[in-house]
């Protein structure tokens, strides 16, 4: 019982490390790939709400 305690707490820091990015960089930092669907920009005054029926 106490190996299986040691092994989760292992793990469990382990994947705070690579989130916290101790081990090089962050996952926020990584880009996925180049191909990755651009970010659309909406402008206020093209967007027009029309009253419900």
């Amino acid at each position: 019982m106490r190996t299986l305690f040691i092994i989760l707490l292992l793990a469990n820091l382990l994947v705070y490390a690579l989130g916290a990015g101790w081990l090089g960089f962050k996952p926020s930092e990584l880009k996925i790939s180049s191909g990755s669907a651009r970010v659309v920009e909406y402008k206020p005054r093209d967007i027009s709400i029309e009253a419900l029926p």
